[in-house]
């Protein structure tokens, strides 16, 4: 009705200057309002032969950086212009990952992690820290912490998930791993950039 006012009140309107630009620059609002979940994006890093993280006996118990500190910064940067970052359970117990924008000037996006049963180690650095965490789970626990939020998905799947996101007005989400949690994403067909 903005317009019809407009019009109607003697101002002249002039319609559809740089829409597809408008709508690139707008692209999480409307695949929020349109599709009913947040503006997804998936991030990895991979070595020239296709490798996301080394085999279990290579790694040795420590982070097994493929990335250099410029890549990080930028992968930092991203973060801190979405709303959340999501990684499934499995990344914290190998990684114990920060999931903020230290490298960056910027909001730390809120963190979801998928974590269907309870695997999260209370010693992680995601447990331990200030800043908010919500795991997904198929069975409810408790948090004493008030940054530290549990959410029963029922059924433990996507589709619940972006319920959740949608009734939390959570419009962008940057999906970092592992390998397990991108690869459904890519085949339940749910992302709008890859990185």
């Amino acid at each position: 009705n903005g317009i019809k006012i407009l019009k109607d009140n003697g101002c002249e309107v002039k319609q559809s200057v740089l829409e597809k630009e408008s709508k690139f620059i707008n692209r999480r609002f409307f695949t929020y309002h349109i599709k009913k979940r947040p503006y997804i994006i998936l991030k990895w890093a991979q070595t020239i032969d296709h490798y996301i993280s080394p085999s279990e006996e290579k790694k040795e118990n420590k982070i097994f950086w493929i990335s250099n500190d410029k890549s990080i910064q930028k992968t930092h940067q991203w973060r801190s212009e979405e709303s959340a970052i999501l990684v499934g359970v499995q990344t914290v117990t190998s990684d114990d990952p920060m999931l903020t924008t230290r490298k960056w000037s910027g909001n730390n996006p809120t963190r979801l992690i998928l974590d269907p049963n309870n695997r999260i180690p209370k010693e992680s650095n995601l447990y331990n820290d200030n800043q908010k965490t919500i795991s997904f789970n198929k069975r409810m626990i408790r948090s004493e912490n008030p940054l530290k939020n549990h959410v029963l998905l029922k059924p433990f799947n996507l589709k619940s998930f972006f319920n959740y996101c949608y009734d939390k007005e959570i419009q962008s989400l940057i999906v970092e791993g592992g390998r397990k949690t991108l690869q459904n994403f890519i085949d339940e067909g749910y992302w709008d950039e890859a990185r």
